[in-house]
């Protein structure tokens, strides 16, 4: 069965099947969720929110990164591209959640795209939506690997083609 919340101004949103929410980020979304509101007669057909809360809920997985850093590419769990990780990084705590939501047709309901803890993100350079601004974004920052699900036997240290054809 799909998980389902309900908006702060009543829209129902639903889970996708193949899901891209950590357990952890989905402990907090019935708090998150409520703290939502869109206008009935809003009809953009993407919405990325971030809520704000005035304590720590968790720790982001995403972290600037510098020429230093020991970087590597891995694929995570329902995912077409490969990610960029990095090593000997910890998490940092942030007081923020981002969700994004997908109308789900005509009707008064949308679709959780995902929801991490953290500021917005564009998405990564494999994404069909992606732009200079996200590939330079993903080129300066990567994931921690302990917060992700990677697929195992995909881990290389080559860069692939799509980090480097907008730099």
């Amino acid at each position: 069965m799909r998980r389902k919340w309900t908006l702060g101004s009543g829209q129902r949103v639903f889970d996708r099947y193949v899901s891209h929410i950590l357990p952890v980020v989905e402990e907090v979304l019935p708090e998150v969720v409520q703290k939502i509101y869109i206008a009935p007669d809003d009809s953009a057909p993407l919405k990325t929110i971030s809520v704000e809360f005035d304590r720590i809920v968790g720790v982001s997985s995403i972290v600037t990164t510098t020429k230093k850093d020991d970087i590597f590419f891995a694929k995570r769990k329902n995912r077409k591209g490969l990610s960029r990780f990095v090593r000997n990084r910890v998490p940092v705590e942030v007081n923020m959640v981002t969700v994004i939501l997908k109308k789900y047709r005509d009707l008064p309901q949308y679709v959780l795209i995902t929801a991490y803890f953290g500021t917005p993100t564009g998405p990564e350079p494999w994404g069909k939506r992606a732009t200079k601004e996200d590939n330079e974004f993903w080129n300066n920052h990567a994931f921690v690997p302990e917060l992700q699900e990677i697929v195992a036997g995909t881990e290389t240290e080559e860069m692939p083609e799509y980090f480097q054809k907008m730099r």
